[in-house]
Formats: structure tokens, sequence, C-alpha cells
């Protein structure tokens, strides 16, 4: 009698995942194979969204670069000039003068050329940022729908 009980409720098992059971795991299977898509999909995103902060990392410091090599060729060419005139000067009276407005203009231009490359620091960090951070928030979007 016990192995009739047991073919019972085996037949009884098979009828209750006969056709209901394989479209159960049919559905299942076809949405473990969509989640698998959007996640190779998600995934290449990220790589395209990696590369465009990488191109937009290079092309600012490729910017800060050439900020850098025009102040130091402006800075020398004051430099030069300051020296021309220093020798030049007639006595020690104009000499102070001549070394004392270097110093001021020389300072003011650098203060000027710190905020510039602040300024562009910031500006290409939050540019690179960006499509990283649009990521990010399509990642937040798809753990949150997911979320019960």
């Amino acid at each position: 009698m016990a192995g009739n009980s047991k073919a019972a409720s085996s037949k009884e098992a098979n009828a209750k995942t006969g056709p209901e059971g394989s479209q159960n795991f049919k559905e299942g299977a076809e949405k473990v194979m969509d989640s698998y898509g959007q996640l190779t999909d998600f995934n290449k995103e990220i790589i395209e969204a990696m590369v465009s902060s990488a191109n937009i990392t290079s092309r600012g410091l490729e910017v800060l670069n050439n900020e850098a090599v025009v102040f130091s060729k402006q800075s020398m060419e004051e430099g030069v000039a300051v020296a021309k005139a220093a020798m030049s000067a007639r006595s020690v009276q104009e000499l102070i003068e001549i070394q004392t407005n270097f110093t001021k203009s020389i300072f003011d231009v650098y203060l000027g050329q710190v905020n510039r490359v602040a300024d562009l620091v910031a500006g290409t960090t939050k540019e690179a940022v960006e499509p990283l951070n649009d990521r990010f928030n399509v990642l937040l979007g798809l753990v949150q729908s997911v979320r019960p």
C-alpha cells in the first residue's frame, strides 16, 4: 500500500506541474535570458561611459598641459624683460622699483593662473564624471524596479 500512495502522489504532482509547470519553467527561462541580455547591454553601456569619461579626462589634461606651457613661456619672457630692465637701471632706487613692480605683477598673474587651472580642473572633473553618474543612476533605477 505504501508503494501505491507514492505512485498516487507522483501522479498528482505530475498532474499539477504538467502543462502549467512547463509553462512556468518556460516563462522563468525567458525572464532569465531577458535579464542576461539586459545585463550584457548594461555592461556595454558602462564600458562606453568609462571610455567617454577617459576621453574627456584626456582632453582636459591636454588643455591643462597647454596652459602650463603657455604660462611658463610667458613667465620666462617676462623674467627676461625684467632682467634687461634691471640691468639698465640707473640707480638702486630704480632697480628696487622695477623689482617691486615685477613682484606685484607676477603675483597677480600667478593667482589668475591658479584660478584658471582650478576652474579647468573642476570643469573637466564635472564633465568626466557625468557619463559614469548617468550609468549609476540607471543602475539605481534597475535595482529599485526589481526590489519587491
